[in-house]
């Protein structure tokens, strides 16, 4: 059945990286965080703690256990859907995790969402002026490249001078209502925005040389109706793959943003946590990212799939 339909295929394909990809991180995640120097122990007691009162922390935290016991029995509390409890006030990391993933699933959605509306814009439109104006061309590949080079932690940074504290037009910190989304928003949509212009520009090129487009040229076809039916489509194939990638950089600069602009996100537990050394919280908020990024990915290239049935068959779009 799979051999017959080279859609079904692929999507199966891209599925069944999965679990693959959930085994790879239940290892990376145990073994980054047990090589974070600093002791729980000392974290939760503090440098005034004795000997016997962190061996008795330890203990208690199962810390002296081997660490093929501790990865054992990590490995079964997420088959089981445990994800333990934090070490710093014995919260049930789940209740932590569901707090605040929407707040990191809504800054990364809305995102994902103004990289492709923004990016995708104005590739197409740069390519359009540069057919006649080469110059622009030049231009703006510098422009793009130095915004595409430009790190979160910059933009979120810059962005809190000029709009939160000088204008004062912007919250800085914190979310009060739904323009708070906006700096953190903008800040993690530069650098990706910029990337993702670069990639459209250059598909958009491509298709504005071929020759079904001069032919709906010459049947003086609308401008908007050539590039929605006939340009669009064909660089969004070329930029979906691409906007997957982005996914996982979305996600991770997240983490970043988020502690700039105080965001109740999975960001700033993370960063929180490996701070406390709160080693169940920090795996967990870690699986978890990864997840939900790995799963967006298999999600675009589905949808890469059903748009361009050519992708799903190993051809190029």
């Amino acid at each position: 059945m799979l051999r017959a339909n080279p859609s079904l295929r692929f999507w199966a394909t891209r599925l069944a990286f999965l679990p693959g990809i959930l085994a790879i991180l239940l290892v990376a995640t145990f073994c980054i965080v047990h090589l974070i120097p600093g002791d729980p122990a000392l974290a939760i007691l503090g440098t005034s703690a004795t000997p016997a009162q962190l061996a008795e922390v330890r203990h208690a935290l199962r810390l002296d256990e081997p660490l093929t016991a501790q990865f054992r029995d990590y490995v079964i509390g997420i088959a089981k859907g445990d994800l333990g409890v934090s070490f710093r006030n014995g919260e049930p990391v789940a209740q932590v995790i569901l707090k605040r993933l929407p707040t990191t699933l809504a800054l990364a959605g809305f995102s994902l969402a103004l990289v492709l509306l923004v990016g995708v814009s104005a590739g197409i439109a740069v390519a359009a002026v540069a057919a006649r104006r080469p110059s622009v061309d030049s231009a703006f590949g510098a422009a793009a490249s130095i915004l595409g080079s430009l790190p979160e932690y910059i933009s979120a940074t810059l962005l809190v001078l000029l709009f939160a504290l000088w204008l004062r037009v912007a919250p800085a910190a914190g979310i009060q209502s739904w323009d708070s989304y906006i700096l953190p928003v903008i800040a993690l949509s530069i650098a990706p925005t910029a990337l993702m212009a670069r990639v459209a520009n250059r598909e958009a090129s491509v298709v504005l040389r071929q020759d079904y487009l001069r032919a709906a040229r010459a049947k003086h076809l609308s401008l908007v109706r050539i590039y929605l039916r006939h340009v669009l489509p064909n660089v969004m194939t070329g930029v979906l793959p691409f906007a997957g990638l982005l996914v996982t950089g979305l996600v991770g600069g997240a983490v970043v943003v988020e502690s700039v602009f105080n965001l109740p996100g999975l960001g700033s537990v993370v960063v929180a946590s490996v701070q406390q050394r709160d080693y169940p919280v920090i795996q967990a908020a870690v699986l978890v990212l990864g997840v939900v990024a790995s799963v967006a990915s298999a999600v675009v290239d589905v949808g890469l799939g059903a748009l361009d049935p050519r992708a799903a068959e190993g051809e190029r779009p």
